[in-house]
């Protein structure tokens, strides 16, 4: 019988180790954002208070202030760019070949289910097969619109007969009583 469940445990861990890598990858990113924004964070206030007040006292507070803005819009820009930042090529290739595992596995999981529907058809087949043999075995003979209902002597004449044919055959005694009611009924 075809088993389908170690393919499917394997699209499972495929489709698994995808989901991880992914994972992985946006965890490890994520706390370096974290990380980096409390630290960019930190630094912008006291860079932003220090060159204020360096600014202030030497060009005046109006000027300071535009001065420090546009800094800070500068650093935001640089750090929106990094953000966005495309993939690796290394990450695309692994993605590509998780992806292809899993195709792969896909696939097989589809033969093992279409072999096991043909292994399901051919033991219906053998089954049909085996209960013609039983019911002609037991006297069904099919009527004429090719329907099994009627049946030839009696119903399970011809098994009674082979059994008394085999009595007769095994105790010669058993024999000499059943040998006449077997002529009597035409067996």
């Amino acid at each position: 019988m075809i088993d389908p469940t170690p393919d499917l445990i394997k699209l499972a861990e495929v489709e698994l180790a995808r989901v991880e890598l992914k994972a992985r990858r946006v965890c490890a990113r994520l706390s370096l954002i974290i990380a980096a924004s409390f630290i960019a964070g930190l630094a912008v206030i006291m860079l932003t208070a220090s060159g204020y007040f360096a600014l202030a006292g030497q060009l005046g507070s109006p000027l300071a202030a535009l001065i420090t803005a546009v800094a800070l819009a500068i650093v935001a820009g640089i750090a929106i760019l990094f953000a966005s930042k495309k993939p690796s090529r290394a990450y695309e290739l692994e993605m590509q070949l998780a992806g292809q595992e899993i195709e792969r596995a896909r696939l097989r999981v589809r033969l093992n289910l279409l072999q096991a529907e043909k292994a399901f058809d051919d033991l219906g087949r053998q089954f049909s097969s085996l209960s013609r043999g039983v019911s002609g075995l037991l006297g069904a003979t099919p009527d004429g619109d090719g329907k099994e209902g009627s049946r030839g002597g009696g119903g399970t004449m011809p098994l009674i007969l082979l059994g008394l044919r085999t009595l007769s055959a095994i105790s010669p005694a058993l024999g000499r009583y059943i040998r006449p009611i077997l002529r009597a009924i035409g067996g």
